[in-house]
C-alpha cells in the first residue's frame, strides 16, 4: 500500500485493522462514534485477507445473524476489491473514515515461528506485522473484541484498541426468546378482542388503599373479686322486692293509676299475685338474674371491643374499553380467620346491655270483654288474605349473589353478571368483614378474582390486612355500664291497703 501524503497541519492517519467481529457483532461502520479514536486525523479501516475467507466462509452458516451480517460484509468486501481505489468512504468527516482491503504483503514466518500459519487470529497478528514492516513510522493499530487477540497484540507489541461496550449490537434473540416474543404479540392480539378490567380498591373515605389496618383492643377478663363486687353492687341497687306475701291476699293494687282505672270502669277488676308467681320470682327469677349477671361480666371482655375488629372495603370493579365482559363471576375470599359481614348489631362503642332484673309481682288489672268486643276482635282464625307481588325479572345487567350470605358471616362473597358493561362503566362492591373474638390475632388476605367468558386470564388481586393488637382495661367499662344501665334510685317502699 502507497504510503499517504499528508498536508503539514493534518495529522498524520491511523491504519486499523479489524477483525471478524467488527462485521458480525458490531454495529455497521458508519454507525459507529469514531471522534473516540481520532477527532482531526483520517482512520483508514483495514480488513485482513484472513478476514476477508472467515467472512466467506460464514456468509453460507445457516439463516442466523451471524451468517446474515457476513452475507452483508461479504457483499460489501466484494464491492470494494471491484471499485478503482479498492476503497469505500464510511465517513467523509469528523473524522474522515475509509474501509480497505489489505494487499498481498508476504508474511515471513519465519521471522514470526510463534505464529500458527492455521489459526486465522494467528494470521491477522501476521498480517499487522507485516504491515508495520513494510510502513516504519505509521500509526497502526488492531481494533478487536476478543481478550486473547488484546493478549497476543500486546506479547507482539502491537498497539491494540479495544472495542467499546456501547459499539456492540444488543444479544441477539434465542429461540426462547422468539417463542416469549411471539406468545406476547398473540396475547397483545387477543386483548384487544377482550374486555379490559380494573380493580381499585377504597376505604370508607373513598381514599384508594393498597393494605388495610386492624388495631384489635384486647380486653382483659375480669377477676372473680370484681365480679362478685358489680353483682353485690347490682343486688343493692335492685334488691328483692319484700311484702309480696301481703299482696297475694289483695283486693285491690297499690299502684294509684290503677286505682283510678278500677274505679271508673265497672268492667275492670283485680287480680291478685298468686302464691306460685311469688314463690317463683323469689326462687327462680331473681336466683336467674344474678346468675345472669355473674355470667355477663365474666363475658364481658369478650364483647368489649368488637368494634376494633371490624372494618369495610369498598371494591369498584371498572370495565375500561369497548368490549363487555360476558358470563362474569367475581369472588371474593378471606385469609387468616377473617369473615366478611357484620360482627354484630351494635354500632359504635356501645355496651352489651344488661340483663334485666324481673319484675316482681303485684298483680294486675283485667277488663271484662262484651259481646260487642268479641264482634269487633277479628277471628284469628281468619283468612289471610292473599299477597300481591311479582317475582322480578331477571337482568342481564345485574350483578346476583351466587356464594355467601348477605346477612351471615362468611369467608366468601361470590357474584355474577351476565353482562358486565363496557365504555367505563364501574360496578361497586361493598365489603364489611371482620376479625372474630375467638380468632387468633394475625395477619390476613382479603383475595379478589374476576373471570369472564371472554377473558383469556383472570384478574387477581391480594389486599393485605395488617392485624395488631392492644390490651385495655375492662372494670372501667364494667363499672360505666352499671352506672348507666342500673342508676341507683330513690327507694319507694311497698305499702299495700287492705
Amino acid at each position: 500500500m502507497k504510503q499517504e501524503n499528508q498536508s503539514q497541519s493534518s495529522p498524520p492517519p491511523i491504519f486499523l485493522f479489524v477483525d471478524t467481529n467488527f462485521f458480525l457483532q458490531l454495529k455497521v461502520a458508519k454507525e459507529i462514534p469514531w471522534s473516540g479514536v481520532s477527532r482531526n486525523g483520517s482512520i483508514i479501516l483495514i480488513v485482513p485477507r484472513a478476514v476477508q475467507k472467515e467472512i466467506g466462509r460464514l456468509k453460507s452458516d445457516g439463516n442466523s445473524r451471524r451468517s446474515k451480517r457476513a452475507r452483508t460484509a461479504s457483499a460489501l468486501l466484494m464491492r470494494i476489491a471491484q471499485s478503482p481505489g479498492e476503497a469505500e468512504l464510511v465517513q467523509p468527516q469528523g473524522p474522515e473514515v475509509q474501509l480497505r482491503l489489505a494487499q498481498r504483503i508476504p508474511a515471513n514466518p519465519a521471522a514470526n515461528p510463534e505464529l500458527d500459519a492455521n489459526s486465522t487470529d494467528d494470521r491477522i497478528i501476521g498480517e499487522v506485522l507485516s504491515f508495520q514492516a513494510a510502513h516504519p513510522g505509521n500509526d497502526v493499530r488492531f481494533l478487536t473484541t476478543d481478550s486473547d487477540q488484546v493478549v497476543s497484540a500486546k506479547h507482539f507489541g502491537i498497539t491494540f484498541l479495544a472495542v467499546p461496550a456501547d459499539w456492540h449490537l444488543p444479544p441477539e434473540s434465542d429461540e426462547r426468546d422468539k417463542r416469549i416474543e411471539e406468545q406476547r404479540r398473540r396475547i397483545a392480539e387477543l386483548e384487544e378482542t377482550e374486555p379490559r378490567l380494573e380493580i381499585g380498591v377504597y376505604d370508607r373515605t373513598e381514599k384508594p388503599v393498597q393494605a388495610v389496618s386492624l388495631s384489635v383492643l384486647q380486653f382483659r377478663p375480669l377477676t372473680a373479686e370484681m365480679v362478685s363486687r358489680l353483682v353485690g353492687e347490682a343486688t343493692r341497687r335492685i334488691p328483692l322486692a319484700q311484702g309480696l306475701d301481703a299482696l297475694v291476699d289483695a283486693k285491690r293494687p297499690d299502684n294509684m293509676f290503677e286505682r283510678t282505672l278500677l274505679a271508673t270502669d265497672p268492667r275492670s277488676r283485680f287480680e291478685a299475685p298468686t302464691k306460685d308467681e311469688v314463690a317463683k320470682y323469689r326462687e327462680a327469677d331473681y336466683p336467674d338474674w344474678l346468675d345472669r349477671l355473674r355470667k355477663y361480666f365474666e363475658d364481658l371482655h369478650e364483647q368489649l371491643g368488637l368494634e376494633s375488629r371490624a372494618a369495610e372495603i369498598r371494591v369498584n370493579l371498572l370495565n375500561d374499553s369497548s368490549r363487555t365482559a360476558e358470563g362474569l363471576i367475581v369472588t371474593f375470599q378471606t385469609i387468616g380467620g377473617l369473615l366478611f359481614g357484620k360482627i354484630g348489631d351494635r354500632s359504635g362503642n356501645d355496651p352489651p346491655p344488661l340483663p334485666q332484673p324481673p319484675t316482681p309481682p303485684r298483680g294486675k288489672v283485667v277488663r271484662t270483654r262484651s259481646s260487642l268486643d268479641v264482634i269487633l276482635t277479628p277471628s284469628p282464625f281468619s283468612a289471610p288474605q292473599p299477597e300481591l307481588w311479582a317475582a322480578s325479572p331477571h337482568s342481564p345487567y345485574v350483578f346476583y349473589r351466587r356464594e355467601g350470605g348477605r346477612d351471615l358471616p362468611s369467608d366468601r362473597y361470590g357474584f355474577e353478571c351476565d353482562i358486565f358493561r363496557h365504555g367505563g362503566h364501574e360496578e361497586p362492591f361493598e365489603l364489611p368483614f371482620f376479625l372474630p373474638r375467638t380468632a387468633e390475632v394475625r395477619d390476613g388476605i382479603i383475595g379478589i378474582e374476576v373471570f369472564a367468558r371472554n377473558l383469556s386470564r383472570a384478574l387477581k388481586m391480594n389486599v393485605p390486612v395488617k392485624v395488631s393488637s392492644t390490651p385495655a382495661d375492662t372494670s372501667e367499662i364494667a363499672a360505666r355500664i352499671l352506672d348507666a344501665q342500673l342508676p341507683e334510685k330513690p327507694r319507694i317502699e311497698l305499702t299495700v291497703e287492705l
